[in-house]
């Protein structure tokens, strides 16, 4: 998930609020001027964070690829393979500041246009 979803820049970024168990990386593709943002949420609650990447405004619709789990010993099975599976979803952005709530035990990866 994380491999398909990588750039050649690794730009100034801050999340807050920073905390346990929260973690991130952006990097960016400066060919076509996406961000590629990954986010994860290793605590059991929702967590809501603002990412600020230095220099970048977002715009447009970002694509978001979830994965996510109700614990941490959720698992796919013979009978349910799909238990535990990555969602693609949208989300608009627009501005320098991107929000995001995550549910708990969860990563994203998003991908966003900048200007």
């Amino acid at each position: 998930m994380f491999a398909k979803y990588l750039g050649d820049v690794i730009p100034a970024s801050r999340m807050e609020p920073a905390g346990e168990k929260l973690f991130y990386s952006v990097t960016q593709n400066s060919a076509d001027k996406r961000l590629f943002v990954k986010l994860v949420n290793a605590s059991s609650s929702p967590r809501s964070v603002e990412l600020r990447v230095d220099g970048a405004v977002m715009q447009g619709k970002a694509k978001v690829v979830r994965l996510s789990a109700q614990d941490t010993q959720a698992t796919n099975t013979v009978d349910r393979p799909l238990q535990v599976a990555p969602v693609e979803s949208t989300a608009t952005v627009e501005g320098a500041v991107l929000r995001r709530t995550m549910p708990g035990y969860c990563i994203e990866v998003i991908e966003v246009a900048v200007r």
